[in-house]
Parts: C-alpha cells; sequence; structure tokens
C-alpha cells in the first residue's frame, strides 16, 4: 500500500487550499476543496481529515473527456481518482477544475492555487498539467496493491 497524504494549509469561508505528496514526501500537485463546514452542505463542503482508500470510479460525467486528454497524453485511462469510505459522502473525485464552483465536494488539483480578493484559484491552464502528472503516479499506485490518502487539516 502507497501513501499519499493531501495537507490542507489554508483557507476563505468557501475554499480550503493545500498540496498532495507522494510517499516520499515530495510536491505532486497543489489542490483546492470546499470549506470545511460544521453541517454538511452537499456539494459544498470538504470532506473531514482522514485516511482514505483510492480507487477507480466509473463516470457517466468525467470519462469521455478525461479518456481522450489521458489517452492523448500517452498513459491508459483507468477510470477516474475516488477517495472511498468517506462516511457520508459519496463519489468523491480528484478531477481538474479551476474554481471552488468546479467541486462540488471533490478534490481539485492545479500546478498552483492562487489567493486574490474574489477568493482562491487555480489559474488557466495550470490544472491539466498537474493532474496530468499525478494520474499515473495514482493510478500505477493503485494497481500494485493500493494507495492510501491522508488528509489533515492545518495546525491551528
Amino acid at each position: 500500500m502507497q501513501t499519499f497524504r493531501l495537507s490542507r494549509q489554508d483557507g476563505t469561508d468557501d475554499a480550503t487550499r493545500g498540496e498532495i505528496t507522494g510517499f516520499n514526501g515530495g510536491h505532486i500537485c497543489a489542490t483546492l476543496e470546499d470549506a470545511g463546514r460544521t453541517e454538511k452542505v452537499p456539494g459544498r463542503t470538504r470532506i473531514p481529515a482522514g485516511t482514505y482508500r483510492l480507487g477507480f470510479h466509473a463516470s457517466p460525467r468525467f470519462d469521455k473527456s478525461y479518456r481522450s486528454r489521458i489517452d492523448r497524453a500517452g498513459e491508459r485511462y483507468r477510470g477516474m481518482i475516488e477517495v472511498r469510505g468517506v462516511p457520508n459522502f459519496t463519489a468523491i473525485l480528484i478531477h481538474c477544475g479551476n474554481t471552488v464552483e468546479d467541486t462540488a465536494g471533490c478534490v481539485l488539483v492545479g500546478e498552483r492555487v492562487i489567493a486574490t480578493t474574489n477568493g482562491l484559484y487555480i489559474p488557466g491552464g495550470e490544472t491539466w498539467p498537474a493532474f496530468l502528472r499525478l494520474y499515473p503516479i495514482l493510478t500505477e499506485a493503485i494497481e500494485r496493491g493500493g494507495a492510501e490518502l491522508i488528509i489533515t487539516d492545518p495546525h491551528k
């Protein structure tokens, strides 16, 4: 089992910035998620900190477009990466996007997350390169004995 970490760093009332690191502690990509909330708001609440298994998920929404992009990048598409076993949450995926409006409770990835007066966002053109770097790392780990994602909240 390979372990990856999503370390949440800071956020706003609506969004949370973090990073995914590999089993060796090396930076893989930045992340953008919804904010943490005391009461779950469907599609607007990040998943709780914890340790979760990663697996593949067939997605009618994403499969066609992601398959073609991943295949063009020279990788084999196996399905979307799903964060599994999250209490009271389903179909939590790791995918591309630029703003908290794109998250729907999922984890967005990018090269970096920028803070402005309008909130946090992943700059245009920086989500796909990060996803295409992360995808083969996670899929290989899943196929070679499993992968887990440890999610930690910022230290207060």
